[in-house]
């Protein structure tokens, strides 16, 4: 049995940010991209942990388990706006399990959850979907979870070996999300399709020919 515990944390000063590149709310006014440029104007501090437990067998069951909290936020020195990073992701789990006959077939499965990253820009939300903010990063793409399973089975003939697998990638089918390059109305200030879905369950079979 492993297990490994670390704590990080980091400080960022004099990073780039690009100036007047999105389009915002300010006051009672929708602010253009306008003469975007860049300057060094953002500090930064970040905090993470990860606890780690695993159990490495070469035959039987084996598998691991983390965990891992984050916090990353942005300080602009120049107008004093505070947000969470672009890639923030306070909360990550992955799990994996697999159980292994004699070394030549296997059956595993891995599971993963994050509580996902911030819709990158001046992006708010109500009951009618999404609008232009004065907020920057203040909504997150909705949660990720997926579970993945897999069957492996070995055929070795002297130096060469076979693998014939059959993998399902989100069993569960769960409907899970990616940033995509939203439409804007600046007249109505509502903002369209700022997400789109990713992948359904997707079975897979292959062969893995070593020699």
């Amino acid at each position: 049995m492993f297990i490994n515990v670390s704590a990080d944390h980091r400080k960022d000063d004099d990073r780039l940010r690009s100036v007047n590149a999105e389009i915002r709310v300010s006051g009672s006014a929708v602010v253009v991209p306008s003469l975007a440029h860049w300057e060094n104007r953002f500090d930064g501090d970040t905090n993470g942990a990860e606890f780690v437990i695993e159990r490495r067998s070469v035959s039987g069951l084996n598998g691991w388990f983390s965990y891992a909290w984050s916090d990353s936020r942005l300080h602009d020195v120049v107008t004093d706006e505070r947000f969470a990073a672009d890639f923030d992701q306070r909360h990550t789990v992955n799990t994996f399990v697999a159980y292994r006959w004699s070394g030549r077939t296997s059956l595993s499965a891995r599971a993963r959850y994050g509580s996902n990253f911030p819709i990158v820009g001046y992006i708010g939300q109500d009951a009618d979907g999404y609008l232009l903010s004065s907020q920057r990063n203040g909504v997150r793409l909705p949660e990720y979870s997926r579970v993945d399973v897999r069957a492996d089975r070995t055929f070795t003939h002297r130096k060469s070996r076979l693998t014939l697998f059959i993998e399902v990638v989100n069993v569960l089918n769960r409907e899970n999300y990616r940033a995509n390059s939203p439409g804007i109305n600046i007249t109505t200030r509502r903002v369209f399709d700022p997400i789109e879905p990713l992948f359904p369950l997707l079975p897979v079979a292959g062969v893995l020919i070593e020699f």
